[in-house]
């Protein structure tokens, strides 16, 4: 399992949550993306949400993945907030993406 996400995610121990004494297999911030888009994806429709909503769902993650790489070192609840709601918001566009790609398709199928 570690070796599937390693690609993906730096792992790093004291960035990442354990369970009974187990690391995840990816760190807090990618555990948040993960998450936030297995949420929604579950509540997507077709439509996307207003482009900002992207923008403002995103700068978190940028802020606080940015500032920790410069000067401050971020904590995992903040991490795994920031990634819940990219993760989140992300998805419905990949949803609303996809949802228009298939509707497209078949448009063209049936002629």
């Amino acid at each position: 399992m570690y070796l599937f996400f390693s690609p993906v995610c730096h792992q790093l121990p004291q960035r990442s949550f354990h369970i009974a004494g187990h690391q995840l297999p990816v760190c807090a911030r990618c555990t948040g993306i993960y998450l936030g888009a297995l949420i929604g994806s579950s509540v997507a429709s077709g439509t996307s949400p207003p482009r900002w909503v992207l923008m403002a769902a995103v700068f978190p993650l940028v802020l606080d993945g940015g500032t920790q790489l410069l000067f401050r070192e971020s904590n995992n609840i903040l991490r795994l907030a920031t990634g819940l709601a990219a993760g989140f918001v992300a998805s419905l566009y990949v949803y609303a993406g996809l949802y228009r790609w298939n509707n497209t398709r078949n448009e063209r199928i049936k002629g």
